[in-house]
């Protein structure tokens, strides 16, 4: 069974900001946490960064996998979410997408993140 995404909650201190993302897996709530600068071009890479610490948490496996980066495009004039993630000290990258629906952006990278580690992480 795959982890599912319950909640994103974002904390702003000073010149800090502080995202805390929760997943729910097997009946067990598993947190994620990053921190770092409060502007708005680094809020979703911290999204992705705490989303993708959740995951290898809850996970048994121990893959080494390492936020590589973000994008958020147009594709047909629909706004989709693109997640890289990298296997460390190797070339193998796991590429994960969602589309960007009503409820934004920050849930749409974190879909992401978890649409590319799922099936290395979850089977």
């Amino acid at each position: 069974m795959r982890p599912e995404l319950i909640m994103i909650d974002e904390q702003r201190e000073g010149d800090r900001s502080h995202v805390t993302v929760v997943l729910i897996h097997e009946g067990d709530e598993i947190r994620g946490e990053a921190s770092g600068p409060p502007d708005a071009s680094h809020q979703l890479e911290l999204i992705c960064q705490a989303t993708l610490e959740a995951a290898r948490s809850a996970s048994e496996k121990e893959l080494g996998l390492e936020f590589a980066g973000m994008a958020i495009t147009d594709v047909h004039s629909k706004p989709v979410a693109m997640a890289l993630v990298r296997v460390a000290g190797g070339d193998s990258v796991f590429v994960g997408t969602a589309q960007v629906r009503q409820d934004g952006a920050m849930k749409a990278v974190s879909r992401a993140i978890m649409d590319a580690v799922n099936r290395p992480l979850f089977g």
